[in-house]
């Protein structure tokens, strides 16, 4: 559900553990998703990709793949080398399917 408006998140977020690849030009990219929402997903990987490319994310656990853009980047202070990105989708997920997606992988 998408929250008021003087708020800074349209959607409600959840922390999650996943593998996930990420899809860019005919290239994969296993990376590990953290954050996830019906309009995203946040994840960390070690290469540096580039920003508002077209991409697609899919759960290597589960049967969900969904196109987008890389919005955010950003290191990881802690680990040096490491990177954290924003994903967009394009067609955000309904509430059920954000909530089924979550409950598969076990909200974190």
């Amino acid at each position: 559900m998408p929250k008021k408006s003087n708020e800074r998140r349209e959607y409600e977020r959840y922390k999650i553990l996943a593998d996930l690849i990420i899809h860019i030009k005919k290239k994969k990219y296993n990376v590990i998703g953290y954050d996830f929402s019906q309009g995203g997903i946040g994840f960390v990987t070690p290469e540096k990709l580039p920003l508002n490319e077209k991409v697609a994310v899919e759960a290597k656990a589960e049967r969900f793949y969904r196109e987008g853009v890389l919005k955010s980047k950003g290191q990881v202070s802690q680990y040096p080398g490491m990177y954290k990105y924003g994903l967009e989708f394009f067609v955000p997920l309904t509430r059920t399917e954000a909530s089924m997606f979550v409950q598969r992988l076990g909200k974190k």
